[in-house]
């Protein structure tokens, strides 16, 4: 991607008002904004197939004039996102690469990203990447390694437009990101597998919110696990545990002045991204330390627990995690060197996409998997009607039990349960023959108009049940419940098929099914286009049309 010099005025213009390793949202009123953004988009995208990304600056743009500049959105603690995890050398060439990520709380109707690298000693850009997706959660973005550049004097930069899947408010800017001396990369104890058998999220990290560690049944399928019977609502917590040996001794550790963490998760089901607050956050410093016999370690402990420990994991208690959660985690650790020149040391920790078989992106950086969080779904007492056609309480089923499927009377065999105590909102669904369930927010139940999640049901929505198609004719909202729920799995979780049981009559999905139902959905045009505004239609064919969908 070249740049022209009147380009490259623009470009030193709009890099001015970025704060260091920080991001700017363009303000559009102003002109020369207006221009980069316009120019970005048009180098990264064929807009005469994809009108609709220029259209929501224009939109951005009149919507500034009317309003000022946008703040990141707040959604129970989640914020939209967009961070460059990592610039440095690619392991396999030794020369400068990088990687990029979005998100937005709740999703995203539409998001493109363009990466870039720039060469600080020249002004040229020796790399660039582009990604675009609709109606999706969080997408990352990455560049090819640069034909013959190794020198880290490199600044990354990331252009991001967004427009929320249900919304009006569009994000647009810039972020960036210097390079730092690469180091060997991280050596992680935790999180990591840990040897489960059949754990439930394939290619994941397995961790339980909400249920006792010595009460999980036999075979445990989660890798760690958090008993948490006094919260409001589970707490995100996440061993972490390692080391990394830098290229000279570390100076003595003065957190957020010669030493610096940024930690935070994304969160690829629903979408958006929490960092870890200042509290919590201080507490992990404190975990950190240089090894007593070699000065150029960096060591941290933040233990899992055991059945009599409770450990020290790092904890995430500002935000909501929704049930059965997919989280990429992330952690960049930044250290002034005691050489010559005093250089900064940076290592990182991340999580590496489910599709994405890359484990080692860049040096001086670790990927690890990705963390499956996994709780509950519906309310203890729930009736399961079993194979044999008699039924039984939810809490009492057990992998290998054998349950109907559906009103035709189809079986499977559970796969496994999850339980745990649940304290906070759920939904209590009554239907016309005065049967009624408790579920959490997403539970997906089975309608005549296909599968939708408890919070999208209204009254008069008709399910299938064993009583017929039954029509729903009260919605309870109960912010405050108390008690355990459960959740069974009939279907294997990278299955492409919606798993369904049977509780107290109706036809409902099991754990994976709202992942399985989410990711068809994402792949049938017309519903895409039902998410998305108008003016992205001409987006949406040539997306289909490009991904071979």
């Amino acid at each position: 991607m070249l740049l022209n010099d009147e380009e490259k005025k623009l470009f030193d213009y709009v890099d001015g008002l970025i704060p260091e390793n920080g991001t700017l949202y363009y303000d559009l009123r102003d002109p020369k904004q207006y221009a980069f953004a316009t120019m970005m988009t048009k180098k990264a995208f064929d807009t005469d197939r994809y009108p609709g990304k220029l259209r929501e600056l224009e939109l951005l743009k009149a919507d500034q004039e009317e309003n000022g500049v946008m703040e990141i959105e707040d959604n129970d603690g989640l914020t939209n996102g967009f961070t460059i995890p990592g610039v440095g050398l690619d392991p396999a060439t030794q020369n400068v690469a990088s990687n990029g990520l979005g998100t937005m709380a709740g999703g995203f109707a539409n998001m493109s990203l363009l990466l870039f690298v720039k060469d600080n000693a020249t002004g040229g850009i020796i790399t660039h990447g582009s990604n675009a997706e609709m109606t999706g959660t969080v997408l990352s973005v990455q560049t090819p390694p640069a034909s013959g550049s190794n020198s880290l004097d490199v600044t990354s930069h990331m252009h991001f437009t967004g427009t929320p899947l249900h919304g009006d408010k569009i994000a647009s800017g810039m972020t960036k990101q210097s390079a730092y001396s690469a180091v060997s990369d991280p050596n992680i104890i935790d999180p990591m597998p840990q040897g489960t058998v059949n754990p439930y999220v394939p290619n994941a990290i397995n961790i339980g919110l909400g249920r006792q560690w010595t009460d999980q049944g036999p075979g445990t399928r989660l890798d760690y696990a958090w008993n948490e019977p006094n919260k409001d609502h589970p707490i995100g917590k996440i061993p972490f545990v390692g080391n990394v040996v830098f290229d000279a001794p570390i100076q003595p550790l003065v957190p957020n002045d010669n030493f610096l963490l940024q930690i935070y998760v994304a969160d690829q089901t629903s979408g958006g991204m929490i960092k870890l607050d200042a509290t919590n956050l201080t507490t992990v410093y404190n975990n950190f330390s240089i090894d007593h016999n070699n000065p150029n370690q960096l060591n941290w402990d933040l233990s899992p627990h055991s059945t009599n420990d409770d450990g020290n994991p790092i904890t995430f208690g500002n935000v909501t995690w929704s049930t059965d959660m997919s989280a990429l985690f992330y952690c960049q650790i930044i250290v002034t060197l005691n050489d010559t020149n005093h250089n900064f040391g940076s290592a990182t920790v991340m999580s590496i996409g489910v599709d994405d078989t890359d484990d080692d992106p860049l040096d001086g950086v670790l990927g690890i998997e990705p963390i499956a969080f996994i709780w509950h779904c519906l309310g203890e007492g729930s009736l399961v009607t079993m194979a044999n056609g008699s039924t039984e309480p939810i809490e009492n089923l057990l992998a290998g039990d054998m349950v109907q499927t559906n009103i035709q009377g189809d079986t499977a065999e559970v796969l496994w349960t999850t339980k745990g105590r649940h304290i906070g909102e759920v939904y209590q669904i009554i239907a016309e023959n005065d049967t009624t369930i408790v579920a959490s927010h997403n539970h997906l139940f089975i309608t005549t108009d296909g599968p939708i999640a408890a919070e999208d049901l209204a009254v008069g929505k008709v399910l299938i049940t064993t009583h017929g198609d039954v029509p729903i004719v009260a919605i309870e909202h109960i912010p405050n419940y108390d008690g355990m729920m459960y959740n069974l799995a009939v279907e294997e979780y990278q299955s492409t098929n919606v798993g369904t049981f049977i509780a107290n009559g109706m036809e409902v999905g099991d754990i994976n099914a709202q992942r399985v139902h989410r990711k068809a959905l994402t792949r049938n045009k017309a519903w895409v286009k039902q998410q998305v505004p108008e003016y992205l239609h001409q987006d949406v064919d040539a997306y289909f049309e490009d991904n071979n969908m």
